[in-house]
């Protein structure tokens, strides 16, 4: 299966029963989309707050739900808290949970309208526990149009170097 090229394209198809015949046609329309999430490096001291801010970019009209997922190495940053810090159109729902010292953001589209997102949309805090250098990795990120359905072909992912003085 080859993947699809950007542009419209309008397929006929008919049926006969008998001597009755109907015709219809269908039209598939495919939009490239090239949105990303990126998080920056960090500095912060041991027991400090480090915030990281997950800036969007690029998104169309078509995306109605994004999941993000940010880990972090425990021996260094203990999560604290997720704060919704953008603006969305279409209503917005986020739900969050820390599984192994992992941030997973979910932002669901509340009406099944589009959600538009630009600049800095979430800020995810955690504890610095001990010096010295760790990562933060954004993966396992999806987006989803107002079907419900996974848009495919992007990648959104990014990391961040904390560095704990």
């Amino acid at each position: 299966v080859s993947r699809p090229t950007e542009g419209t394209t309008t397929y006929p198809a008919s049926y006969t029963e008998g001597s009755v015949t109907t015709s219809t046609s269908f039209t598939l329309v495919v939009a490239a989309i090239s949105p990303k999430f990126t998080i920056e490096d960090i500095t912060a001291s041991v027991n400090g707050t480090v915030e990281v801010t997950v800036k969007a970019s690029g998104f169309t009209t078509e995306v109605a739900a994004i999941d993000l997922r940010l880990y972090a190495d425990s021996t260094y940053l203990k999560y604290n808290s997720t704060e919704f810090t953008g603006v969305a159109l279409g209503g917005l729902k986020i739900a969050k949970t820390d599984e192994k010292n992992a941030s997973n953001v979910v932002l669901a589209n509340i009406p099944s309208s589009p959600i538009i997102l630009d600049g800095a949309i979430i800020k995810i805090k955690f504890t610095a526990i001990k010096t010295g250098s760790t990562k933060i990795n954004m993966i396992s990120t999806e987006l989803l149009d107002s079907n419900g359905l996974k848009l495919a072909g992007t990648d959104i992912s990014d990391t961040a170097t904390v560095t704990i003085k």
